[in-house]
């Protein structure tokens, strides 16, 4: 696509836009990659549309919108049981992908701070966010809004999940949970809003014990 980072790389103050590759649109970090003050728009891939990181990652003060992705993750994805993924100051906005349009984590750990999620859409699972396997998000002081999917329009999870100081609101779902729907060992909410959301079943939340 637009960027492959090995073992390491900074990419800041850049606009990255229109590129296009099987694995990763916009930027591929690999082993360690710091992306800050940066335009992430406009790509797509047969898997992830904009940032795809492996093992560490660090996205500050960026704008990642209107990417595709055919697979897992529309603006973001990160894979693996040691990998790690930090979203600061950001906005994450306008990006598709059947699931996880927004922000994708599987068997990964995702912290999740001062950053919009909004507008994002995924046909299947995970408007806004989608966590699976093992993955762990914690999330404070987001907005997410205007998200959808055909379950869990704002929020899916499978993992764990702590949520606080967030407002999730009016995102939508086919299916069941609007706002959030989980189906993952825990969730822990503190100091959360839960408005506008709507779906079949679950407008705000569908709690779902896994099986």
């Amino acid at each position: 696509g637009g960027i492959f980072c090995y073992y390491g790389g900074r990419v800041d103050k850049s606009i990255i836009s229109s590129n296009f590759a099987s694995l990763a649109g916009g930027v591929f970090c690999y082993e360690g990659g710091l992306i800050e003050n940066c335009l992430i728009t406009e790509n797509s891939a047969n898997n992830v549309g904009g940032i795809y990181i492996q093992y560490i990652g660090i996205v500050n003060n960026c704008t990642i919108s209107d990417n595709t992705g055919n697979n897992y993750g529309g603006g973001i994805s990160c894979w693996g049981a040691t990998s790690t993924l930090t979203v600061q100051n950001s906005t994450v906005s306008g990006n598709t992908s059947p699931n996880g349009g927004g922000i994708y984590i599987n068997d990964s750990a995702l912290t999740l701070q001062d950053t919009t999620i909004s507008g994002n859409s995924a046909t299947t699972s995970g408007g806004g966010i989608l966590i699976e396997g093992s993955g762990v998000g914690n999330i404070d002081n987001v907005t997410i809004s205007g998200n959808t999917a055909g379950v869990g329009g704002g929020i899916r999870n499978n993992g764990s999940l702590i949520i606080s100081n967030t407002a999730i609101s009016g995102n939508s779902s086919t299916s069941s949970g609007g706002g959030v729907y989980n189906s993952g060992l825990g969730m822990i909410l503190t100091n959360v809003t839960i408005s506008g959301n709507t779906a079949n079943a679950g407008g705000g939340i569908s709690n779902v014990t896994p099986s």
